[in-house]
């Protein structure tokens, strides 16, 4: 429930609360927050946005400050190195208290002027709404690798996740709860929010080209979050090596009854070494491809164990909503 300020005469918890993880993010965090600012008060609207600069090696930081005595709304938050975007997403969830909390990236392709609509479909009935893009944007390769997981991700895991679909979403205050009960709250962020199984919607938007900068997700860096997506919410690889090894034993066992078979019967004379050494490489490779499946495994295990916390915060301007 919310409660009043006396001396404000203030909500202390904002009806609308905006997440945004930043990474060499200076050009863009400035015009994004005046952005939000501009729809959120015509819709008279109380808000706090929560901006968590992840490392970043430019002057995001600096830029930060500087928008504070404009916008009391405003809290910054700077980890000490970088965790990590899932990671920045955590720490700005753990630190907003308002009852529908919005997700998005700084780089200006996410357009708060979609808040209206997505609060719309909010109050509708869903406790997710997630901004689905209508047109393609970024490179092919980007493009097509997208595709790609989401095909894979949901045959393999069956959680349901809307194909092009990013970070940008509003969601209920109870969705965030419960993702902030979670053990680990570092792994794939929109499979965990999917889930639940929470009522969840889209609404069409356009996506913005960008204009500033690059993309922080590289392909080694998609391929991690690709693999630990797969690896947090299905078993099914574990079980495919298991399958592949067992098929790979048995024709194995076949391969050398017949060599046997025809080695007494005079139809070769001796085993080639040639076979061997592929026979054996082959096993090995096998066996390494079945120990690296079950690695990916034991560190998720192990991350979601060890109880440390997703980011450490090195400053904090504070919330000043109920000063």
């Amino acid at each position: 429930m919310s409660t009043v300020n006396e001396s404000t005469g203030r909500s202390s918890v904002p009806e609308i609360g905006v997440v945004i993880p930043l990474y060499w993010s200076a050009a863009t965090i400035g015009t994004l927050v005046e952005r939000i600012d501009t729809v959120l008060k015509e819709q008279r609207l109380t808000y706090e946005i929560v901006v968590v600069d992840d490392g970043s090696g430019d002057d995001t930081w600096d830029v930060v400050e500087s928008l504070l005595p404009r916008f009391p709304g405003l809290r910054g938050l700077r980890l000490t190195r970088n965790f990590g975007q899932q990671a920045a997403l955590a720490v700005g969830l753990e630190a907003t208290t308002a009852n529908w909390v919005f997700t998005m990236d700084a780089d200006l392709q996410d357009d708060p002027a979609h808040f209206p609509r997505m609060l719309e479909a909010a109050h509708a009935g869903a406790d997710v709404v997630l901004a689905q893009w209508t047109d393609a944007v970024g490179t092919r390769s980007a493009r097509l690798s997208s595709k790609l997981f989401y095909r894979v991700f949901n045959r393999l895991t069956g959680v349901g996740l809307p194909p092009g679909t990013g970070t940008y979403r509003v969601m209920s205050r109870r969705v965030v709860d419960h993702f902030l009960a979670l053990p680990d709250r570092t792994e794939f962020f929109g499979g965990m929010i999917a889930w639940f199984g929470f009522p969840m919607t889209t609404v069409p938007v356009v996506r913005h080209e960008r204009t500033h900068g690059k993309t922080g997700y590289s392909l080694r860096r998609r391929y991690a979050l690709a693999t630990s997506a797969l690896v947090s919410f299905s078993t099914i690889p574990l079980k495919i090596a298991a399958y592949f090894g067992l098929i790979v034993c048995a024709g194995s066992a076949l391969l050398g009854l017949v060599v046997v078979v025809l080695r007494f019967a005079g139809v070769i004379e001796q085993a080639g070494f040639a076979g061997i050494m592929v026979a054996v490489l082959f096993m090995s490779g096998t066996i390494m491809l079945s120990t690296g499946i079950l690695g990916f495994y034991l560190g998720s295990l192990i991350k979601a164990t060890s109880q440390r916390p997703v980011g450490v915060i090195s400053q904090d301007t504070g919330s000043r909503l109920e000063q």
